[in-house]
């Protein structure tokens, strides 16, 4: 793992989180955001390795 990738996990794991409810495999970053947004009232969502990850409004 080189400096870039460190730094990228880094802000991921402050900036973003699992979605909480989110529930079943995430395939389309639209289903993500909309869940992230109107469900968990986060800025909005992203799918990663089939997960939604919700990112925080202060990142």
């Amino acid at each position: 793992m080189d400096a870039e990738e460190i730094v990228v996990t880094e802000a991921q794991s402050k900036c973003e989180h699992l979605a909480d409810t989110y529930r079943g495999p995430c395939f389309t970053d639209a289903s993500c955001d909309d869940h992230c947004k109107n469900k968990e009232h986060f800025v909005s969502g992203t799918c990663y390795n089939v997960r939604c990850w919700c990112l925080h409004q202060n990142c």
